[in-house]
């Protein structure tokens, strides 16, 4: 179990911030260089994905330091950590974080109001 919670913990961390981060920067790309340059709420999304991937990147190791003290990782005797169940246990760990992290990173949505665009849709 505390395996499973040491795998989580950092991915809930990296899946919040970088879909936090994606949220907020595409957003803000879309309103200036998206409207700019014309565009796509797409490539302004996969621009804001690469802001949250570099500084999910350049922090990971930062959060993984500031863990460690709170949260040591289990001990485990060689044959422990060789086996399938702590890797299973890990991976699942890691798996439900991110996925719960990426979840509540998606609190920006909550803040934004959908646009009106322009067009009716192609009717003439």
């Amino acid at each position: 179990m505390k395996l499973g919670l040491v795998a989580a913990v950092p991915c809930f961390t990296f899946g919040f911030l970088d879909n936090a981060i994606m949220l907020v920067c595409g957003e803000a790309i879309e309103g200036s260089l998206g409207v700019k340059f014309g565009l796509s709420a797409m490539a302004c999304a996969a621009m804001g994905n690469v802001v949250a991937d570099t500084t999910g990147q350049v922090s990971g190791g930062t959060v993984d330091t500031m863990l460690r003290p709170v949260l040591p990782a289990p001990r485990l005797s060689e044959a422990q950590r060789a086996s399938r169940a702590a890797s299973l246990t890990h991976a699942v760990g890691g798996a439900v974080g991110i996925f719960v992290g990426c979840v509540f990173g998606s609190f920006p949505l909550l803040f934004y109001e959908e646009r009106q665009d322009d067009d009716d849709g192609g009717v003439a």
